[in-house]
């Protein structure tokens, strides 16, 4: 066999590993750690079993502002109070958590002969 045609068929063969079998239907069972229980299976996966994309990780965005003015009153244990007349924001970072939490039901594809699952989005009833 020559050497292109090996890269070929080694193509093919990741292309099938990769390939997945439908989408199914899951049930988060634990969020954190996350953990999700596929409907017609009796066992549950977790970390290495799965793959997230951004939004169902916890993440972090940078954002930005033209600045926004804060007008408040503050109390610390009615000890005393402190009047803010303004703060400027104008940029920063916020962490954004999972979004998932447990009984959400979830799409997943199998990946990798079902080595693999990929969650693709949560179901809204």
């Amino acid at each position: 066999m020559s050497t292109g045609t090996e890269i070929i068929e080694l193509i093919r063969k990741q292309a099938l590993l990769m390939q997945g079998t439908g989408l199914e239907l899951a049930v988060v069972t634990s969020a954190m750690p996350l953990i999700i229980k596929i409907e017609n299976m009796d066992m549950e996966l977790s970390g290495e079993f799965l793959l997230l994309s951004e939004k169902f990780s916890e993440h972090k965005v940078n954002v930005s502002s033209g600045g926004v003015n804060i007008n408040a009153t503050t109390t610390k244990e009615d000890l005393h109070t402190h009047d803010v007349f303004s703060a400027d924001i104008h940029s920063g970072e916020i962490i954004v958590s999972s979004p998932l939490k447990a009984g959400d039901q979830v799409v997943v594809m199998p990946m990798y002969q079902g080595q693999k699952y990929y969650i693709l989005d949560r179901v809204v009833l």
